[in-house]
């Protein structure tokens, strides 16, 4: 059940994903490079001691990749041993789910769209809501 979402956006589109599993949101001038843009498959950069995978998630999604600015977010997760980020043009805003927002959940009926766990309704908005557990399971096929 998800219980808490971040919304963000890549190329004007804004979607979601669950908080639980990246509940860490850095800035990425912080830890990228100056006019940064994500175009390789694999690139690591060091967050607290751990070499951390940056996974192109424009790319899994068939957007323009994110070029890093002021507003531009790493979204960090953990799988297993293994920390990941993904990086996002910005992040709109942090919702509770279980608290006073009210938001209908559609399972993704369509499977061309493998990393999209659905859509939740909220606000009066319609988000894609990404599947981490897919882009996972998509990095370690590659290898």
């Amino acid at each position: 059940m998800i219980s808490d979402i971040i919304t963000f956006s890549i190329s004007n589109r804004k979607f979601a994903i669950e908080l639980q599993k990246v509940p860490i949101i850095l800035s990425a001038k912080e830890y990228l490079p100056n006019n940064f843009t994500l175009i390789n498959k694999t690139y690591y950069f060091k967050f607290s001691n751990y070499e951390t995978e940056l996974i192109n998630l424009a790319d899994l999604l068939n957007l323009d990749n994110c070029s890093v600015g002021d507003a531009t977010k790493i979204l960090v997760g953990q799988n297993g041993d293994e920390m990941f980020g993904l990086l996002v043009d910005k992040v709109e805003e942090i919702i509770n789910l279980n608290g006073e927002s009210e938001a209908n959940f559609f399972e993704n009926q369509n499977s061309q769209d493998k990393y999209i766990l659905g859509t939740i309704e909220i606000f009066d908005e319609k988000l894609k809501i990404i599947k981490v557990e897919e882009i996972l399971k998509n990095k370690i096929q590659e290898f």
